[in-house]
């Protein structure tokens, strides 16, 4: 498995940190309001916990572990939510909003398996799962349970898809360079979403960029980006995978 480092040419870390940067975007002004009202509570506040459930596969963690990262070293809480919250919650007095302006992400980090899940969230199926623990302070928990939730979501679906993708493929290796001969151009609607999805399949060893030299290339300028697109000859499984991603959130969207 391909490893995802700091002098790695196609992820370097400024432009990583600077795209996982936009995560803290997600933070809720409920999440804001619910984080004033612990801070504003007098005495020592115990810490809180969050806990993200993945298939039990090394690689897997080894992946979900990395995001993390980016997302630990980057979070904040957007001061423009920050004053939207203390217009609508006349009980976010200044100290308060100021101590949630200054406040960082500096969980205590530990994984667990399908025992610790069993007894955590019971509702979860614990077959073949494990767990990453994430110990903060209330409030911080409060504050980044949207965004970690949304990024973790964002980060499996991608996984889950290079994943399938490799295993249909199989290692296809070059003999000489020993890379994988299958390239990937990964799509998004955004800078973001598209470098989530090009770790993920860089993880499993696929090549990866934009390669606009094959296929038509255009520029899309209705969406709210401007966006590269292009119409290389998709395989087959690719388009099959996609199809069952595809109906697999439908089912949970209409909770079926």
């Amino acid at each position: 498995m391909a490893e995802i480092n700091s002098s790695n040419v196609h992820f370097p870390e400024a432009v990583l940190l600077r795209l996982f940067g936009q995560v803290s975007l997600w933070t809720t002004i409920k999440a804001i309001r619910s984080a004033a009202k612990v801070l504003s509570q007098s005495g020592e506040a115990q810490r809180g916990a969050l806990v993200l459930t993945f298939d039990n596969n090394d690689k897997t963690q080894m992946f979900l572990t990395k995001i993390l990262e980016y997302f630990i070293k980057t979070y904040q809480c957007p001061r423009e939510q920050l004053c939207l919250a203390k217009q609508i919650d006349p009980n976010i007095t200044p100290e308060v909003a100021e101590k949630i302006a200054e406040m960082r992400f500096k969980p205590d980090v530990s994984v667990g398996g399908a025992d610790y899940v069993a007894i955590a969230i019971p509702w979860v199926p614990q077959k073949n799962v494990r767990a990453l623990v994430i110990h903060d302070h209330p409030a911080m928990i409060e504050l980044i349970y949207e965004p970690i939730q949304m990024l973790h979501n964002a980060a499996l679906g991608s996984w889950e898809q290079a994943s399938r993708y490799y295993d249909l493929l199989g290692d296809r290796r070059d003999s000489e360079t020993n890379e994988l001969q299958d390239f990937h151009r990964h799509y998004g609607d955004g800078a973001f979403r598209a470098t989530l999805d090009a770790l993920a399949y860089y993880c499993f060893g696929f090549r990866i960029g934009l390669r606009l030299s094959e296929g038509r290339a255009d520029l899309d300028m209705a969406f709210r980006a401007v966006n590269i697109i292009g119409t290389p000859p998709f395989p087959k499984p690719l388009i099959k995978i996609g199809k069952e991603l595809y109906d697999k959130l439908s089912a949970e969207l209409t909770n079926k």
